[in-house]
């Protein structure tokens, strides 16, 4: 007796501690029945898909009398129809322009690498610039110190031989032509 309550025990412990099935999703992919008129107890003349387009012409309760863009004219239920776009529409788009936004994104990414590279480059350049400039000014004064050194010992050079050749006596001689 045991034994035969145990078997079916241990199955349900066994199906209700089982792993959850993978989720599935109820598709958004929609086929509405259009009617010959406001009501389920009309004739069906034909099925719209999600996202066709159409014109409501009026209203009546629960339902609303639209045109297809092919011109046929029949009654949806109003809850089916509205002014925003099906997702079905729109999904594309928006993964069009989040592909257009991540290709933009990589390309500033891109640029944004060049530009600190360029950033890095200039500052070093402006370090180099600065260490020339500044050995520029030191040769340049070295340099200046160099010629009014060499001016003045050519002026003392001239003074020590002005001192030391005499002068000719007390006459001055002239020069006859």
């Amino acid at each position: 007796m045991i034994r035969r309550l145990l078997a079916p025990l241990c199955l349900a412990a066994a199906l209700l501690l089982a792993a959850p099935a993978a989720a599935d999703f109820i598709s958004d992919q929609l086929n509405l029945d259009m009617r010959a008129g406001p009501g389920l107890q009309f004739k069906i003349l034909r099925f719209l898909k999600s996202g066709d387009a159409v014109t409501r012409l009026s209203r009546d309760g629960d339902w609303s009398r639209i045109r297809t863009s092919e011109g046929k004219v029949g009654w949806v239920l109003s809850s089916f129809i509205t002014s925003e776009p099906p997702a079905s529409i729109v999904l594309p788009e928006v993964q069009a322009r989040l592909e257009q936004s991540r290709s933009r994104i990589d390309e500033l990414d891109r640029k944004l690498a060049e530009q600190t590279q360029a950033i890095a480059e200039l500052e070093k350049l402006r370090e180099r610039n600065e260490q020339l400039e500044t050995e520029n000014q030191r040769l340049s004064f070295s340099s200046t110190w160099k010629a009014m050194a060499t001016g003045a010992t050519i002026i003392a050079i001239g003074a020590i031989i002005g001192l030391a050749i005499p002068r000719g006596g007390g006459a001055r001689s002239r020069l006859k032509l």
